[in-house]
């Protein structure tokens, strides 16, 4: 398979919440991003890699759609391939803007950057493996000490440790795709830097 110049690798912790709609007065479950952190990886010269990371998350649920904004504006800018774990259930979780929210009409026109971003060819992290991709991200995980708790569905309401939790995600979900679609030695090229580029986070 082949490996993208450019991947946008998305790890968002999508919250459930109770809304009561107009059409019957009862209260229906919907969803809202909470958090989201992107691991963007760029080939560069020589076959070196980039690394830029970004998280955002939404303290009190006032946020989400300009969190959405901020997500879809990543894919757009990136201009790659998107990577995620069961882009079905992303997909499903990030098809409209909440009814009556003001930012209705930039919300919509920031989801067809979404939208682009799933018709070029997306990697889905659950098909890395027979058993729905977690083996592999869990083996990946461990290798590289990242704390990404694949068995917890968040951090709780812990600002750091989300942060902490959806960046290793993305950054495991990347190294097992790379370990997936690259040469042996090209993935040696790519983790090398993918460790510098950690270690120059840890100095900063």
């Amino acid at each position: 398979m082949n490996y993208p110049d450019k991947l946008c690798v998305l790890s968002p912790h999508i919250a459930t919440v109770p809304v009561l709609t107009e059409l019957d007065r009862q209260h229906h479950p919907a969803v809202y991003l909470r958090a989201f952190a992107t691991l963007t990886v760029i080939r560069v010269e020589e076959g070196r890699f980039s690394f830029h990371q970004l998280c955002k998350q939404d303290s009190d649920g006032s946020n989400s759609v300009n969190l959405l904004m901020a997500l879809c504006n990543v894919l757009d800018v990136c201009g790659g391939s998107l990577a995620a774990f069961r882009l079905p259930d992303l997909a499903n979780s990030l098809v409209r803007v909440p009814e009556g929210s003001e930012l209705r009409v930039p919300g919509k026109a920031a989801l067809m950057h979404f939208r682009d971003a799933m018709l070029r060819r997306p990697i889905d992290a659950a098909l890395l493996d027979a058993d729905g991709g977690m083996p592999t991200l869990k083996r990946m995980a461990l290798a590289h000490d990242l704390m990404a708790e694949w068995d917890e569905p968040g951090a709780g309401y812990n600002p750091a440790r989300l942060r902490t939790q959806l960046t290793a995600r993305a950054q495991a979900m990347w190294l097992a795709i790379a370990r997936h679609r690259l040469s042996p030695a090209e993935f040696r090229t790519a983790e090398e830097d993918f460790l510098a580029w950690k270690t120059e986070q840890l100095v900063d």
